[in-house]
């Protein structure tokens, strides 16, 4: 391999595909033609199928292939720990990218303590960076309050390599963005919406198409979430340092609140499911029960009742009574 590939370079972006890949085309174009710094393009490719696979590791400067889907968090490490960026853009494979976004975001990044910069995008699960048309401003994301998904995380790669990458516990997708918020506010590191920066975005393009049980998943992963941060002992939250101790501490335990009010909501969301669930099934049985009433009130007449009433017609009044069955 050429010393041209080992060399720094400003920016590594890592975009991370499974399959639909006219969706990760258009991410591919757009960050080729609107990048505006020096960048490597890595792409893993978390176990598409063989069409997808020969175009994406032929789009790509690197690219690191799995044969079968281990998940975002794993996914977006295996970028990370084969990239040569000062920072690093983590960069979901259903946005569309405009002209200067990395020199805008590398800049709100800067050599300051935000730790985090992001776009405004389309659409995202969170509404919170959610615009119609870029902005002119910048705007420091309120710790634990409002949580930005993560679409595009832009990071110094240190930083991200510090707090010990994506957290791998999170199954699939979902939740792994949040952690990785949360990680960065208890070290005392902000994070940054810069609204100059306008991401098309098609939320849960590839979760919609390829993932069946994803609102199991999602369950599953805000429970795992939920149980880490609400935890009395701080294991595998990590400390880099950046403020003191004591200030750690004090952030540690506003994130520890912030989620328990959070697991209490999401239980409060599920007996509200679990009533909504009891409320149909009423319904659907009630409904059969008066299907079953209205079928009872619509059968036809056995076919020897009716040969009966005719034959007693036509006998006269002094027909003999039917014999029972």
């Amino acid at each position: 391999m050429s010393e041209a590939a080992h060399a720094p370079v400003d920016l590594s972006v890592v975009v991370l595909a499974w399959n639909q890949l006219e969706v990760t085309k258009r991410c591919v174009d757009s960050i080729r033609a609107n990048t505006d710094v020096e960048y490597e393009l890595i792409i893993v490719d978390n176990g598409s199928n063989q069409e997808a696979a020969t175009w994406l590791e032929r789009a790509a400067d690197t690219h690191v292939r799995h044969d079968t889907n281990l998940g975002f968090s794993p996914g977006m490490n295996a970028g990370l720990y084969v990239a040569r960026g000062a920072a690093i853009a983590f960069v979901n494979n259903d946005t569309t990218l405009p002209a200067g976004w990395a020199s805008s975001l590398l800049e709100t990044l800067g050599p300051t303590k935000v730790g985090i910069a992001l776009p405004a995008v389309t659409a995202a699960g969170n509404p919170f960076a959610v615009r119609t048309e870029a902005g002119a401003g910048r705007i420091r994301v309120p710790p634990f309050r409002y949580l930005p998904s993560g679409v595009v995380y832009v990071m110094r790669s240190d930083v991200v390599r510090a707090f010990g990458a994506w957290g791998e516990e999170y199954e699939i997708a979902s939740r792994e963005d949040l952690d990785l918020l949360f990680k960065t506010w208890v070290n005392g590191m902000d994070v940054v919406l810069d609204e100059r920066v306008l991401v098309d975005h098609v939320s849960g393009a590839t979760a919609v198409a390829e993932l069946d049980d994803r609102d199991v998943v999602w369950k599953r992963n805000r429970d795992v979430f939920t149980a880490k941060w609400t935890a009395a002992e701080s294991d595998g939250i990590p400390y880099i340092g950046a403020v003191d101790r004591a200030q750690y501490d004090t952030l540690l335990e506003e994130a520890r609140t912030t989620a328990a009010w959070m697991e209490r909501l999401f239980a409060a969301e599920d007996r509200i499911e679990e009533w909504k669930a009891e409320v149909r099934s009423q319904k659907q049985r009630a409904g059969t029960a008066e299907r079953r009433a209205e079928a009872a009130e619509m059968r036809p007449t056995p076919l020897s009742d009716l040969v009966y009433r005719i034959e007693r017609r036509l006998r006269g009044p002094k027909s003999p009574e039917r014999p029972s069955d």
